[in-house]
């Protein structure tokens, strides 16, 4: 019982801690997007969409908030080229420390509910707890943490290089922002199922402890 107890206070923890991970994209992406209006004033790349793949998906969705962004900065051309360079060095070092920060906090993340699960798995077995639906629940914990895990990488990849020379900062950034809303969601549905594991086990205990 006093296992199982752990296994709870270890959920609470989890869910507080997930609050940050929640809350820390959402200030990197407010202050990504001041960057991106210090470099709205390039012309971007194009990126090619067709091939279906994460990264394409994402570069597109950088790309239509550049569109929008634009449209609400025209003011902002209008300094010099000299103007816009000092603005984004004087944000360089507080975006490029977020979006490392993101990166991190969600590989920590990621690691607690993996040791949740895993515990929540031996606990099951040194028990010989039979939940109802429990290997489903399994199945669809296990396929959310590989989710979780794949947006990580793919955040990881597209972690901007900020270059104030640069053509591309703005929908690197916006693609970045996507990234991270990406694993934030995937996080929350792996907390999600865990809990469901861990739901499902807490209602066996008793009805097993009743047999003996």
């Amino acid at each position: 019982m006093n296992k199982f107890k752990k296994l709870g206070l270890q959920a609470m923890v989890l869910s507080v801690a997930l609050l940050f991970v929640a809350v820390a994209p959402a200030l990197a992406i407010r202050d990504a997007s001041d960057a991106e209006s210090t470099t709205t004033q390039y012309q971007k790349k194009s990126q090619s969409g067709t091939d279906g793949s994460v990264h394409s998906q994402l570069k597109q969705k950088g790309e239509e908030r550049i569109s929008e962004l634009r449209e609400k900065n025209k003011a902002f051309r209008t300094r010099t080229a000299e103007d816009r360079k000092k603005f984004c060095e004087s944000h360089k070092k507080g975006l490029t420390t977020k979006f490392a920060n993101i990166t991190t906090n969600s590989d920590k993340i990621q690691t607690r509910i993996d040791g949740i699960f895993a515990k929540a798995q031996a606990y099951q077995k040194a028990k010989n707890l039979t939940p109802d639906n429990y290997d489903a629940l399994v199945a669809a914990a296990t396929s959310a943490q590989a989710a979780s895990s794949t947006s990580i990488a793919t955040l990881k990849t597209l972690t901007p290089t900020l270059d104030c020379a640069s053509s591309t900062n703005a929908a690197d950034i916006s693609a970045f922002k996507s990234a991270a809303e990406d694993t934030r969601d995937k996080l929350k549905g792996y907390r999600a199922s865990v809990k469901n594991v861990l739901k499902a086990l807490q209602i066996a205990k008793p009805a097993e402890g009743s047999r003996q």
